[in-house]
């Protein structure tokens, strides 16, 4: 039987992992272990999970969310400069009214087909709205108040300044425990 030589270095699992991270960019602790079951490495669980954890403190992986790891480096990022002129009328007219917007040509660099026209989707307080329709309209907005998928396939004009407005879809969380920047 072969056997290593004194100055050979035996590769630490934290090793395999690198090496394994290296050839693919998104993977779980499923796929190492069963990675690691086809090449005979041996492991413990424990220690595999202490070595991800590590990895990741040292940003040789990245979370990924769910249990999936990344050798991709940058996060998302969000650029809000496209929101930023209804999310300030909002804040001006409403300071008090907790809301969220969106709109899609945040995203559009991951659209396949670039579309000519964007929406901005504001989520409120269901009470809210009908007040937020009408400053919007006073604004020279076209806006949409919680449109169903029918009627919003039939009636909703995709133009310059969409504006749909929705019904809040989180719970209430109180100012003090919000996470802000």
């Amino acid at each position: 039987m072969w056997k290593k030589r004194k100055n050979e270095k035996k590769t630490t699992l934290k090793e395999h992992i690198l090496n394994y991270a290296a050839n693919n960019r998104y993977f779980n602790i499923n796929d190492l272990r069963n990675y690691f079951n086809d090449k005979k490495i041996d492991y413990k669980d424990d220690t595999l999970k202490k070595y991800l954890y590590l990895l990741k403190n040292e940003y040789a992986i990245y979370g990924a969310g769910r249990g999936w790891y990344s050798t991709i480096k940058p996060d998302f990022v969000l650029d809000t400069t496209p929101v930023e002129e209804i999310r300030t009328l909002i804040l001006d007219k409403f300071p008090l009214l907790d809301f969220s917007c969106w709109g899609t040509e945040q995203i559009k660099g991951f659209f396949h087909h670039v579309p000519s026209q964007f929406v901005t989707l504001v989520y409120a307080d269901k009470d809210f709205l009908q007040a937020l329709k009408d400053f919007r309209s006073d604004n020279g907005y076209n806006r949409y108040q919680n449109p169903r998928k029918s009627e919003a396939e039939r009636h909703v004009d995709l133009k310059t300044r969409t504006v749909v407005l929705r019904p809040s879809i989180s719970p209430r969380v109180p100012k003090d425990r919000v996470w802000q920047e």
